[in-house]
């Protein structure tokens, strides 16, 4: 499957969702951004069904699961607050 097929298949299945379906995938993506500014990588355990952190260059877990979507915001407010006053 080529990136465009990818990426049209997703905007198919996003807009299957209902509204508030469709609000929590926005602000999952938000976070997943957010991390990345910082080297991170909001992952899914897919055991627990819940969130976890990872620095991305070393693969190595940070905020372990489970996190549901307000705890990886809660986390990645104090990373960011810790980094700001370094």
């Amino acid at each position: 499957m080529t990136r465009e097929e990818s990426l049209e298949a997703l905007c198919v299945a996003f807009e299957k969702l209902d509204e508030d379906e469709q609000r929590g995938m926005i602000r999952l993506i938000e976070q997943m951004k957010r991390a990345h500014t910082f080297g991170l990588d909001v992952r899914f355990d897919e055991h627990t069904f819940t969130f976890f952190i990872a620095d991305a260059a070393t693969n190595t877990v940070v905020a372990p699961p489970p996190m549901n979507i307000p705890t990886v915001e809660a986390w990645l407010d104090d990373y960011e607050k810790e980094a700001a006053e370094e």
